[in-house]
């Protein structure tokens, strides 16, 4: 008689499952270190892209006073807040009013368009977050005027550099432009 008994049978199934078994543990673990190396990859890119935004930010900070008494560059040891005239991926090229703090860990830049209105307020606390870079940690501002480095920042001018850093590290420092201007 021809064939495969039964015990023959059963013992090829439990061959050809655990076969199967361990390819596919082999193909979940490749797919997962992949997602991993993908996530780092993209926080790395996100990374530095939020790096180059906010250096650009920064770089154009206006200084000077909006009225007798609210200026346009104040900084405090946890929160950036600033006007810059936003232009390429970051703006149309108006005036906006940025705010860089910490939420949750992550480092938070919002923008609030100002238009002719150069007050340093944002008109009816209409925050639009345009940058969220994770894994910060609490920020640190920290501005230098050449000297030494302040935990706040009340003079008229602009600080010559301003350095954020976070938990874990991460650190950035940009030097800001001199030009003195006011109400344009």
């Amino acid at each position: 008689m021809r064939g495969f008994s039964l015990l023959e049978v059963l013992v090829a199934l439990v061959l050809l499952g655990l076969g199967l078994l361990v390819v596919s543990d082999s193909l979940g673990f490749g797919a997962r270190v992949l997602g991993k190396l993908e996530r780092h990859r993209n926080e790395r890119v996100t990374d530095t892209a939020a790096r180059a935004t906010l250096r650009h930010l920064l770089e154009r900070a206006e200084s000077g006073w909006a009225d007798a008494t609210q200026r346009l560059f104040r900084g405090e040891a946890a929160e950036l807040t600033f006007v810059a005239i936003a232009d390429g991926p970051a703006g149309d090229g108006l005036p906006t009013l940025f705010r860089l703090r910490n939420s949750g860990g992550d480092l938070i830049l919002e923008r609030c368009p100002l238009g002719r209105d150069w007050t340093p307020e944002c008109p009816g606390g209409n925050w639009a977050e345009r940058l969220r870079v994770p894994g910060w940690g609490g920020l640190a501002v920290a501005y230098g005027d050449g000297r030494d480095w302040r935990g706040e920042w009340r003079d008229q001018g602009l600080p010559r550099l301003v350095r954020l850093a976070g938990e874990g590290g991460a650190t950035l420092t940009v030097e800001l432009r001199q030009a003195e201007w006011g109400r344009r």
